[in-house]
């Protein structure tokens, strides 16, 4: 080939090549054009250009020219290029070689990461190319060039690509507060799926989330030896798995904090994952890991919010003027609402040893069957003197079958006087949250508790006779009017010790004092906790039954009249007088009063030990 020649194929091959880049370097059918314009310019009868996918770890065929003559197959593994009977062995970098046998005329061209890639044409037999040294190396040059502006376009189309992709992708969950997490994991495989189709993806989760039940999920093992998911969970790498069929890629889900899973990456039909694209997964997890640590501590935060209302909103109620069972009950229906806890029960002990449920606990604390269970949980909580958390609960030979509880002790500079346990069947039930937000409740609501019961007690104790622990004549006034305007009917009970002054001087005031004692503790149990026993004055005392007819009145009477006969030591009787009121009867206290003392004085005149029922018609 002549020098005018040359340059006219130099020129020709140039063209091409500036069209090829222009009409989009993509495009197959321009590059066969160009291949083809290649090899007729040097009189080839056929060519291929061949260029690495890293994905397959081969040299394939991308643009060609009757390739089919060629005595090379389309496809290519690296690896065979390396031994020196194979044509495109060769000692140098870069240039232009022919084959051993003569026939192929290859250009070796370099790209920018120092990997080979190929022009190969093949000569007519026995044809000698006409071509002078400077000629060839212009070629060479020329398409090395190209194979130079070809791999940074791909690259950088894939990283427009890409990145675009994961910049709209952490736009739309990092500024827009998208908080998700569904959604998040969704449109990442999404992403995913779009740019590389023919791969499986699966969340390794470390933490169990409802709201995902639809995603690819499976289990990270922490059991499994020699596991790459692990090794990338603990190491925060990207790590990488050959098996006899795939490529399984790790990437994980890693945060500022902590991670919180792995994403794994099933490759099929490929030999290997380019660094670039281990890259991407990797950068992908990571703004996904960064993603979900922010979407967990919003939810933190949001519950730490909900959790301070919770006890600030308790906390205020309890520091109403509630009564202590009234307080009771309510608590139990918060716990009952916040913790979805199937029994609750308030404890109180009076001695550190003896612990009694409270009015206002769940029934199941107050049933025969809870009475083996409650001890057992008594004794953990002295053995531990702290909060419990049990998870599965066993207690052999017990009828009760609650399997999750949780157990905080109430008490103030390290006297526990009281604790609350919260139950239910299911094991497991209650997360750790709950057992913290349980004990942040019950020490912010303890003083309130405690501050419930004394008030009771110093009001018990002002309208509380000290001796005989029956209310004060003042007290039973008070309910007698307001049972008059409230209730329907009541009783009214006057009692007086026969022979009082006899027994102090026989036996002196302290045994007077004693026999008080007994006679009270008798009424005391011997009335509902809505009826009032009183003192008096002196040896008299008095009794009155809300809602409670006449008949039942005089039962009552007599029934204590018999007790205290029976019980008493030295032996005392009473005399008691009773009167009655219904409602329309236009009744007044001192009436009710004055027919209960005239019914007190005939039994005293009738012998004593004695029971008098005076009617109203009689007064």
């Amino acid at each position: 080939m002549d020098k005018e020649k040359e340059v006219k194929a130099l020129l020709r091959i140039k063209s091409k090549l500036l069209d090829l880049i222009y009409k989009e370097s993509t495009s197959k059918h321009q590059f066969d054009i160009f291949v083809k314009e290649v090899a007729t310019s040097l009189g080839c009868v056929a060519a291929g250009f061949y260029f690495v996918n890293e994905w397959k770890k081969a040299y394939v065929i991308e643009g060609e020219f009757q390739a089919e003559l060629l005595p090379l197959p389309a496809f290519i593994p690296i690896d065979e290029i390396y031994r020196e009977d194979h044509p495109f062995y060769a000692d140098k970098k870069q240039g232009v070689y022919t084959s051993k046998d003569g026939h192929l005329l290859i250009f070796l061209l370099q790209r920018l990461d120092g990997i080979p890639e190929y022009l190969v044409l093949l000569m007519e037999d026995q044809q000698q190319l006409m071509l002078n040294q400077p000629f060839m190396n212009k070629l060479t040059d020329v398409l090395n060039s190209y194979v130079l502006f070809k791999g940074k376009m791909n690259e950088l189309y894939d990283k427009k690509l890409h990145y675009t992709e994961l910049f709209a992708f952490v736009e739309r969950f990092s500024f827009h507060r998208i908080l998700k997490l569904d959604v998040l994991l969704s449109e990442m495989l999404e992403i995913l799926q779009r740019l590389y189709p023919s791969f499986q993806y699966y969340l390794l989760l470390t933490h169990d989330y409802e709201e995902i039940n639809q995603l690819p999920v499976r289990d990270l093992d922490y059991q499994e030896e020699n596991s790459l998911a692990l090794d990338a969970y603990v190491s925060g790498k990207v790590t990488i798995e050959q098996t006899s069929t795939d490529i399984v890629l790790y990437a994980p889900f890693i945060g500022s904090q902590g991670v919180y899973g792995v994403l794994q990456v099933i490759t099929k039909g490929v030999y290997a994952i380019p660094k670039a694209d281990q890259k991407y997964f990797g950068l992908v997890a990571k703004m996904t890991g960064a993603i979900i640590e922010n979407i967990q501590l919003h939810q933190q935060s949001q519950q730490l919010i909900g959790d301070l209302q919770f006890i600030n909103e308790t906390s205020q109620q309890l520091n109403a003027d509630l009564r202590f069972t009234e307080t009771i009950h309510f608590m139990t229906e918060q716990i009952k609402k916040s913790f979805h806890a199937e029994e609750v029960g308030f404890f109180l002990s009076q001695d550190g040893e003896k612990w009694t449920p409270l009015s206002g606990s769940t029934s199941f604390f107050f049933a025969k069957k809870s009475k083996d269970f409650v001890i057992h949980v008594q004794k953990l909580m002295l053995e531990k003197k702290d909060a419990l958390f049990i998870g599965d609960l066993t207690i052999p030979h017990t009828k009760a079958s609650y399997r999750s509880l949780m157990a905080v002790p109430m008490g103030n500079l390290g006297a526990v006087w009281g604790f609350v346990v919260i139950l239910h069947p299911m094991p497991y039930y209650f997360p750790f949250d709950s057992f913290k937000l349980l004990q942040a409740l019950i020490h912010h609501t303890t003083l309130a508790f405690k501050n419930s019961l004394l008030r009771e007690e110093l009001e018990k104790l002002v309208v509380t006779d000290h001796l005989t622990q029956l209310f004060s004549r003042s007290y039973l006034d008070n309910q007698v009017e307001q049972s008059l305007k409230s209730d329907e009917k009541g009783v009214l009970i006057l009692i007086d010790i026969d022979d009082f002054k006899m027994i102090n001087d026989e036996y002196g005031h302290q045994v007077g004092d004693d026999i008080l004692i007994q006679v009270s503790e008798i009424i005391i149990h011997h009335i509902r906790t809505s009826d009032v026993g009183a003192r008096w004055g002196g040896e008299e005392l008095a009794i009155y039954l809300p809602n409670v007819d006449a008949k039942i009145g005089v039962s009552i009477a007599r029934r204590l009249k018999e007790q205290v006969s029976r019980l008493t030591s030295p032996g005392v009787s009473i005399s008691c007088g009773v009167s009655h009121w219904k409602a329309n009867d236009d009744e007044s206290y001192a009436t009710l009063f004055h027919r209960a003392d005239v019914a007190l004085y005939e039994a005293k005149n009738a012998g004593k030990n004695k029971v008098v029922f005076l009617e109203k018609d009689r007064d």
